[in-house]
C-alpha cells in the first residue's frame, strides 16, 4: 500500500497492477481515517464519559467490519469493480437512508419534544447515553446492510 509515493500508486493504477485486494486497503484505511475524525469532531463541545466514548468505538468497529462484509460479498459474487461499487452505491444508499429513516425518526422525536417540552436527546446538555450508542449503532448497522446488500446484487453471478 502506497501511503506516500503518489506517482508508484498511479503508475500502478495506470498499469492496472492493483488488485481488488490492494485497492480495498485503500477503502479501509478511508473508513478508519473517517471514523477517527468524524468522532473527534462529533464530540467538540460535548463531555467526554464512557457512553460517548462507547459510541465513537462502535461507530468505528461497525464502519470496519461494514466495509469488510462488503468486500467479502463482493469477493464472494463475481469479484470485481469493488471501489467502483462501494464508492457509487454509497450514495444512493445515504441519501435513501437520509430521507427514509434519519429524517422521520427526527421529526418524530422533534415531535415529541415539541409535545412535551422535554429534551429527550438532551441535545443542550450535549451528553451521550446508553441510547444514543444504541440508536447510532443500530443506525450505522442499517446502513452497511443496505450497502451490502445492494453491492450483493450487483456482484451476483
Amino acid at each position: 500500500m502506497y501511503i506516500w509515493n503518489v506517482k508508484a500508486l498511479e503508475q500502478g493504477l495506470r498499469g492496472g497492477i492493483i488488485s481488488e485486494r490492494e485497492q480495498f486497503k485503500y477503502v479501509l484505511f478511508l473508513v478508519i481515517i473517517g471514523g477517527i475524525f468524524v468522532g473527534a469532531l462529533a464530540s467538540i463541545g460535548g463531555e467526554w464519559n464512557f457512553w460517548r466514548f462507547l459510541d465513537y468505538l462502535m461507530f468505528n468497529v461497525i464502519g470496519i467490519v461494514g466495509a469488510i462484509t462488503c468486500y467479502r460479498v463482493n469477493k464472494a459474487g463475481d469479484d470485481k469493480d469493488f471501489i467502483v461499487r462501494y464508492t457509487c452505491l454509497t450514495v444512493p444508499v445515504v441519501v435513501r437512508f437520509v430521507l427514509l429513516i434519519t429524517v422521520p425518526l427526527a421529526l418524530l422525536i422533534g415531535s415529541f419534544e415539541a409535545m412535551t417540552g422535554r429534551d429527550i436527546l438532551l441535545w443542550e446538555e450535549k451528553i451521550i447515553f446508553p441510547t444514543d450508542v444504541a440508536v447510532n449503532s443500530v443506525l450505522n448497522i442499517a446502513f452497511f446492510y443496505f450497502l451490502q446488500k445492494s453491492i450483493g446484487r450487483v456482484a451476483a453471478k
